[in-house]
């Protein structure tokens, strides 16, 4: 046998069948030991994408991986990239009556009303969560609400406001609420910034009106310059509807200790025929006139009527409705040749909160003998485009949770009426003449 490089033979081997044995020493297999090495939690954790500690016990325990240690580490770079709030516990409340504790909530619309309203506040009371809502052009006019507000319900209840929340928002922050806060000796608590669940009876109140007032104004087909009408009117039946934080019992049974009346409510934005046999000019003018019906006249046990082709808003107590039918659109398309010959010399504003402005109405245009015209307050403008809003225009604002809350003015107030505040007008119930029950504790 030669090797590569040609060189002599360097050892001879006999052939066996083709098979050149070669004889060689035994040599047993060697013995390999493999170490294997353990690799730690924090590795583990790192590798696999800063999974959680509970993925890696499962793996472990699977016997996926194994580790030189435990996987409960703190790891700095998942508190920077996993941040999370801290969960809210259930929160007890130990408030027994009312006023003890007030929440409150600003709120600004993307659309302006008729009247260029284009924020609202409410003030909620913790413990029968009764719920006042004040419009407003600017968010300046919050602590002017709060006066009023605070003036109304010390009178009516007999009670103090202990404590007052919202959050840190500007309007509720400054020397003025501060020094009011000191000298009525009220104690402001202020949620923490970008922290709204710590002010979450006024976040979630704010939540249930919007969607009812939303809804009331699809059902309607009002447009969305109506959002205070609609708003109003959620007030004014989320007061009064039970609700199981109060035990089956309503927010207005609560604070006033005497049940709504439900038979007073009608379908918000419906078809609706008052009356206008009093103020008729003579018997052969027209009886009514269709109309809008767009809330509830505090003050007055009635219903307040839109009519869309004349901006015209009537608080009258008799009022036929058709509650299936909203004829809003219908009405402002129609043309003015459809509107009666004479319309009743006196309206009333529907504003909710906005004390009306005595103006003397001159006679509408007819060919009937004129009548005696009436000093009663009026709608501002007409309507064009888009009717204007019913209410009111002056700015100062009397509290209300309902439409129609506004105290008349004294052209259009009769002696026997009580400047006591009604936020229940319902038709039996009289307008009360004494001081409210004083507050009492639930369950008492």
């Amino acid at each position: 046998m030669k090797t590569i490089t040609r060189e002599p033979y360097s050892f001879r081997q006999t052939n066996k069948d083709s098979v050149y044995p070669f004889p060689a020493t035994y040599q047993p297999p060697a013995s390999l030991a493999l170490k294997t090495t353990l690799v730690s939690g924090p590795v583990w954790h790192n590798r696999l994408g800063h999974c959680g500690d509970h993925i890696l016990l499962s793996l472990t325990k699977n016997k996926f991986i194994s580790s030189t240690s435990t996987f409960s580490h703190d790891c700095v770079s998942c508190k920077l990239g996993k941040s999370h709030r801290i969960p809210f516990q259930d929160v007890i409340h130990n408030f027994i009556a009312s006023l003890q504790l007030i929440h409150s909530y600003v709120w600004q619309s993307p659309i302006l009303s008729n009247l260029e309203f284009k924020y609202y506040v409410s003030f909620i009371d913790d413990f029968s969560r009764f719920t006042w809502v004040y419009p407003m052009h600017k968010k300046s006019e919050v602590f002017t609400h709060f006066c009023n507000f605070q003036n109304l319900v010390e009178n009516l209840f007999d009670c103090k406001i202990k404590c007052f929340q919202s959050d840190g928002g500007g309007e509720f922050v400054n020397s003025s609420f501060q020094n009011h806060f000191l000298k009525c000796g009220i104690l402001f608590r202020k949620s923490c910034p970008d922290t709204p669940a710590q002010n979450g009876v006024a976040e979630r109140k704010h939540r249930h009106l919007l969607e009812l007032a939303r809804t009331l104004l699809q059902e309607a087909k009002l447009p969305p310059t109506f959002w205070v009408d609609a708003l109003y009117t959620a007030t004014y039946i989320i007061n009064r509807l039970p609700t199981s934080i109060l035990r089956g019992l309503s927010s207005f049974e609560i604070l006033f200790q005497k049940s709504p009346d439900y038979n007073f409510f009608r379908v918000f934005g419906c078809a609706c025929f008052p009356n206008f046999v009093a103020s008729s000019s003579n018997k052969l003018s027209p009886r009514s006139i269709m109309c809008v019906f767009l809330g509830y006249a505090p003050g007055y046990k009635g219903y307040g009527c839109l009519n869309p082709r004349t901006g015209r808003v009537y608080i009258i107590r008799d009022v036929v409705f058709h509650e299936t039918s909203f004829p809003y659109s219908d009405l402002c398309t129609s043309t003015s040749s459809s509107l009666p010959a004479a319309l009743p010399p006196w309206t009333l504003p529907t504003a909710p909160l906005f004390p009306p402005t005595s103006t003397t109405l001159p006679a509408p245009p007819s060919n009937m003998p004129e009548t005696k015209s009436s000093t009663l307050p009026t709608f501002p403008h007409a309507a064009t485009s888009a009717p204007p809003s019913p209410y009111g225009t002056s700015p100062q604002i009397t509290p209300s949770d309902t439409p129609l809350l506004s105290s008349p003015s004294s052209a259009s107030t009769s002696p026997a009426q009580s400047p006591f505040p009604d936020l229940d007008p319902s038709p039996q119930q009289p307008i009360p003449t004494t001081s409210p029950p004083p507050c009492k504790p639930y369950g008492s």
